[in-house]
């Protein structure tokens, strides 16, 4: 079983399958034992199953390589049901509610950000709590009453805010589109090997045409996605294939699912062509 891994982006999809008990990059400056993942060191558990389909993330880091392994692990961790420690612990919670309160008032351009931060803030605490089954114990501190307290105000005033906000959005969306069309773009040229906050997975075949890389950063060998691909064609049931260390999910709403990666079937068309 291979345990020392020639880049962080195979340790943590690997960890994210839980296929195995240990494993770490070539530096050790990531890895993993059992259901839980490390960022330089035993000092900084970066990511934790708490059952087999929900994970709790640390993304309190600020430096530039712990922030690149909580990105890293996020998404390797997206099919997964997640929960981040900004967004569970009470303090921290409230410490950023009302630093974006504060900065609402007089913000133009990012108001409709702050206030969903805010809710989104809120609810994520509140379905931390249910699961834990604290919600009835933390609900009654001073921390969590006052958090209520802000929401419900803002929620009085939601629709106002909003309208001021509305034409905003849509310019920002437009730039967003924009963004990602680009993105996709600079990945099929070779000029970047990852998009960030891609809801879908693009492909290309690498300079070598020995593998398919994906947006993800990972790479899998074409003889072994030749295999997948004819049992597609073939109609055959491909739910529990296994792409090394990654497990097909299915074909879902015309999106092929292999772990934390959601391919459009038409992108698995294209790159077929070069088989």
């Amino acid at each position: 079983m291979k345990k020392v891994f020639s880049n962080s982006y195979d340790v943590v999809h690997v960890f994210a399958q839980q296929t195995q008990k240990e494993g770490r990059n070539q530096t050790q400056s990531i890895f993993f034992n059992d259901n839980k993942l490390y960022s330089y060191g035993y000092h900084y558990l970066l990511c934790e199953f708490l059952d087999n389909e929900t994970v709790l993330i640390n993304n309190e880091g600020y430096s530039v390589t712990t922030s690149k392994h909580i990105h890293l692990i996020s998404d390797a961790t997206s099919h997964k049901k997640q929960f981040f420690k900004k967004s569970t612990d009470i303090k921290i919670v409230k410490k950023t509610i009302k630093e974006y309160l504060n900065k609402l008032p007089r913000s133009r351009q990012n108001k409709q950000y702050y206030l969903n931060e805010i809710f989104g803030l809120y609810n994520s605490l509140n379905e931390y709590l249910k699961y834990t089954k604290t919600k009835t114990k933390v609900s009654k501190t001073k921390e969590y009453k006052e958090i209520f307290k802000i929401v419900q105000g803002l929620k009085n005033n939601k629709e106002t805010i909003l309208l001021q906000v509305k034409e905003i959005q849509k310019n920002n969306n437009e730039k967003l589109k924009k963004k990602i069309l680009q993105s996709i773009s600079d990945f099929k040229s070779y000029e970047i090997n990852y998009i960030n906050n891609a809801k879908k997975c693009y492909l290309r075949i690498s300079k070598d045409n020995n593998n398919i890389e994906t947006s993800k950063g990972v790479k899998i060998e074409i003889n072994k996605a030749k295999l997948l691909y004819k049992l597609i064609q073939a109609k055959k049931d491909i739910k529990g294939f296994k792409l090394d260390y990654y497990t097909v999910i299915g074909i879902v709403n015309n999106t092929l699912r292999i772990g934390c990666h959601d391919i459009p079937m038409q992108e698995v068309e294209t790159i077929s062509k070069h088989f």
